[in-house]
C-alpha cells in the first residue's frame, strides 16, 4: 500500500519559496524578488532565471498563471512568515486586531481589495502584505496563491470568503464565550 505524495503546483511553488528562507545564500534572491513587488513579470527581467527555477513546469507557458505565481513570489519576499492554512482575510483580521482602534484604514483597504479586478491585485496586496509584515503576522501562502488563481471567478467566492474571515472576525464570540438566544428572542 503506497500513499500518493505528489505535490500540487501550488504546494511545490510555495515549498520552493519557503526553502529560500532557510538558506543564507538565498537572501539575495529574496531581495531581488522584493524589489519587483508590485510590478509585472515582464517588468522584471532581472529575476527571470530565479523565477523560472521556482515555477512548477506545468504552469509554464500560461501567461496569466505565471503573473499570479510571480505576484505571490514577490509578496512572499516582503513577508516570508507563514500562517499555515489561514486565508488572507483571517490574516488581515489579525493585523487589524493588533492595531486596536486604528483599524479603519485596514477596513478601507480590505473593502477596496475585495472589489478590485485581478489587474489591481499587485498594488492592493503589496500594501496589505507590508502591513502584515510590520505587525509580524504571517500569511497563508498556499491559500493566497490558490485564491489569486480563482480571483476572477464570476461567483466571487474568494472575495466573499475573505470578507467573512475579515469583517466577520469582529463580531465572532471570544474564545470560550457562547452566544445564547433568550426565549423571547427565539419566538420573535
Amino acid at each position: 500500500m503506497s500513499t500518493d505524495t505528489t505535490m500540487t503546483p501550488v504546494d511545490e511553488f510555495v515549498a520552493k519559496l519557503e526553502a529560500l528562507t532557510r538558506r543564507d545564500a538565498s537572501r539575495g534572491d529574496l531581495a531581488r524578488l522584493r524589489r519587483c513587488a508590485g510590478r509585472s513579470l515582464a517588468e522584471c527581467p532581472e529575476v527571470y532565471q530565479l523565477f523560472y527555477r521556482l515555477l512548477p513546469y506545468v504552469v509554464r507557458g500560461d501567461d496569466r498563471e505565471e503573473e499570479r505565481y510571480f505576484l505571490v513570489a514577490t509578496l512572499f519576499a516582503l513577508n516570508p512568515r507563514s500562517s499555515g492554512a489561514r486565508d488572507f482575510g483571517a490574516s488581515m483580521a489579525a493585523v487589524a486586531g493588533s492595531r486596536g482602534a486604528g483599524r479603519e484604514g485596514i477596513d478601507r483597504r480590505m473593502a477596496v481589495l475585495l472589489d478590485a479586478p485581478a489587474e489591481d491585485l499587485a498594488f492592493r496586496l503589496r500594501q496589505l502584505v507590508a502591513l502584515a509584515d510590520s505587525a509580524e503576522i504571517g500569511i497563508g501562502w498556499r491559500s493566497l496563491l490558490s485564491d489569486i488563481l480563482w480571483w476572477s471567478h464570476p461567483a466571487r467566492r474568494v472575495q466573499r470568503r475573505w470578507a467573512r474571515s475579515y469583517f466577520g472576525a469582529r463580531f465572532s464570540p471570544a474564545p470560550g464565550e457562547t452566544t445564547s438566544v433568550t426565549n423571547s428572542e427565539s419566538e420573535a
